[in-house]
């Protein structure tokens, strides 16, 4: 068969819609897997970040948060602290509260 002209060469079985009808081809779908394996352990990557971050940020909360009950703590605590050491040298005034208690 003649071509039509210069630039257009007649090529059976390369038309668009003899490519598209048939359908996904073996080295179209080992194409489609290799960039699938090959995006794969990117993507659990990054799921796994993101996860890690998440719970890192939860233990600095939780940890700042027990810094700050300890701190609440010890201060509440210190007045019987010191209590506790200087009472047996006989050093220790009692407060109010305690004088109401004492028979």
């Amino acid at each position: 068969m003649q071509p039509l002209s210069v630039a257009y060469s007649y090529q059976p079985g390369r038309s668009r819609a003899r490519r598209r009808a048939q359908g996904l081809t073996l080295r179209r779908v080992l194409g489609l897997l290799l960039g699938f394996l090959v995006a794969l352990p990117w993507v659990l990557g990054g799921i796994y970040l993101y996860q890690w971050h998440a719970l890192h940020r939860a233990c600095q909360r939780e940890r700042t948060r027990q810094g700050q009950l300890r701190k609440t703590w010890e201060a509440l605590t210190a007045e019987e602290v010191v209590r506790q050491k200087v009472a047996p040298l006989g050093l220790f005034k009692p407060t109010e509260k305690e004088i109401v208690r004492l028979p």
